[in-house]
């Protein structure tokens, strides 16, 4: 039994809960919390400078924080919730109310709204963004089942939200950067190929992996 009231309250105190997405389990932690995402940064022995990548329940939500044109309304249409993650520009609120530790310099970040009944569920309660990163230290092989997380971070963070049916092919989010609409552009290959983006984008699209 998942307790999401327990979820809710971690998140909500700074506190990291690993939590099953459509792609990878992931790391959660309250995205306007300077402490918790360095907590993030310090569990998976992670540079700073890696900056990483928001989870929100919905498009409305994730408006409230960024920049959004045609292109981020078109791929939200046909991708979202599911792997695709977005590269917005913050707008002036989501500047006050995500960490810095977060987002690049030039206030680029990214946001993806996952298509999972758990994450979503918790993503719901919360109503604000969270970070969301893989299990594992940087530089090592994600880890995608209860036990293996269980036995490698139960001493590292506050809670893991556990899913029997869980199955993962362990293939990352794409990444595609609507910050300059005139020129969409692939950051990172993952589920989503080049082609089904072009194809509802209806226009070419730089891969830049």
């Amino acid at each position: 039994m998942i307790d999401f009231d327990l979820c809710k309250k971690i998140l909500l105190n700074g506190g990291v809960i690993a939590c099953p997405t459509d792609t990878v389990y992931g790391l959660f932690a309250d995205a306007s919390n300077d402490l918790a995402v360095k907590r993030i940064f310090d569990i998976k022995q992670r540079n700073l400078s890696k900056k990483l990548i928001l989870n929100s329940s919905s498009y409305d939500l994730v408006k409230k924080y960024v920049c959004f044109n045609d292109l981020s309304d078109k791929l939200v249409k046909n991708f979202w919730p599911g792997a695709l993650s977005i590269l917005f520009k913050l707008n002036d609120f989501g500047k006050e109310n995500i960490s810095k530790l977060v987002y690049s310099d030039d206030f680029n970040i990214a946001f993806r709204v996952p298509n999972n009944k758990y994450a979503l569920k918790i993503l719901s309660d919360m109503n604000v963004p969270l970070v969301s990163t893989s299990v594992n230290i940087s530089g090592s092989d994600a880890l995608n089942d209860y036990k293996s997380i269980y036995n490698s971070f139960v001493d590292k963070i506050d809670y893991i939200v556990e899913n029997d049916d869980f199955q993962s092919d362990a293939i990352s989010s794409t990444l595609c950067s609507v910050v300059d609409f005139n020129n969409p552009e692939i950051l990172r290959i993952g589920k989503i190929s080049q082609f089904d983006i072009e194809k509802v984008l209806k226009v070419k699209v730089l891969v830049n992996d």
